[in-house]
């Protein structure tokens, strides 16, 4: 049976995703809680706007025992639909989830669409992680440090907020948040979060928002500076490796992969920067569930009218990966 809980969600479990934390989900919106069972436990946050409700999952189902097959995660998915239609009537649509949650399952009368991510081993030495990297990518890290990039830890959340922000604004992206949520997410996560920034003479190259819990690291959120030094990108991404795999951390989730891209397209560059490090594919699936279907319809017409005059368009997500629709 499927319950849900608003606090206490320690009470479940020790060994808590990071990016299922209270303090990550408090940082996203006021209603949010964890839906809970026997078997799995699964975070959300409702986003309202406007007359709008849609929910989000934060990850995707987090097993709370072992041995679990895809036929497990559908049937509590299954209630957990069930348990929303019943009990929570004003969410309208399920939208979908953050980008490190891959199902192994879809409820049924979802709309489901391939998605995945890459994992890395940490359990290894510094050089074991660099030499576990494909040639060019090695490559690339010793261009990094030859060039004389340092990458540190800051505490400058505006810093990194500043540099994210160019980096949206430069792709034309609708999809970034407001100073107040890295605000938030930073203050309430301080014990499963880190900032780091990479230079080359005093110029920033790139930032990155890492959460990390007991076992895996997770590439939160990225910015970069319109023309990186040759490098500093590989070096960035392999000084997180070691740090983290120094702290005790056996795995850096990459953190969302679309499966089927096309060649050429930012996301299929995206995926190729992320195949240099030779990690493992996880491979599922993602889903939206629609409730209230005029509700849903008038939210994208609502989103999109915005964003045209901001000279962005708009796609659900879902669609954008069913349809190939992106660049």
């Amino acid at each position: 049976m499927v319950e849900v809980l608003h606090e206490g969600i320690e009470n479940y479990t020790q060994d808590l995703h990071a990016m299922a934390k209270e303090g990550s989900l408090k940082a996203r919106s006021d209603d949010y809680g964890w839906f809970v069972s026997e078997k799995y436990i699964l975070p959300y946050f409702i986003d309202k706007r406007l007359i709008f409700k849609r929910m989000v999952f934060m990850t995707g189902c987090l097993p709370r025992v072992a041995n679990l097959t895809p036929e497990d995660e559908k049937s509590f998915l299954d209630e957990v639909i069930e348990y929303i239609k019943t009990n929570m009537k004003e969410v309208d649509f399920i939208a979908k989830a953050q980008s490190v949650a891959v199902f192994n399952a879809c409820p049924t009368g979802a709309e489901c669409v391939p998605w995945g991510t890459y994992i890395i081993d940490l359990d290894k030495s510094e050089e074991e992680i660099l030499a576990s990297f494909e040639g060019k990518t090695r490559q690339g890290v010793r261009k990094g440090i030859k060039r004389g990039v340092i990458v540190e830890t800051t505490d400058d959340i505006e810093l990194v907020f500043n540099v994210i922000k160019d980096t949206f604004v430069r792709q034309n992206s609708p999809y970034m948040a407001s100073y107040d949520y890295f605000k938030k997410l930073y203050d309430n996560m301080k014990d499963n979060i880190k900032l780091y920034v990479a230079k080359a003479d005093d110029t920033v190259q790139g930032v990155y928002i890492i959460a990390y819990d007991k076992d895996s690291a997770y590439s939160w959120y990225s910015g970069s500076a319109a023309r990186m030094v040759n490098g500093a990108n590989n070096l960035l991404h392999y000084q997180i490796m070691v740090d983290m795999s120094k702290m005790g951390i056996k795995k850096f989730n990459l953190v969302g992969a679309r499966l089927n891209v096309k060649p050429g397209t930012k996301y299929a560059n995206i995926n190729k920067f992320k195949l240099g490090f030779k990690p493992q594919i996880i491979e599922g699936y993602a889903f939206r569930y629609v409730f209230k279907p005029w509700k849903y319809k008038l939210y994208n017409l609502a989103i999109k009218t915005y964003l045209k005059t901001k000279g962005m368009t708009y796609t659900d997500p879902i669609d954008q990966i069913k349809y190939n629709e992106y660049d």
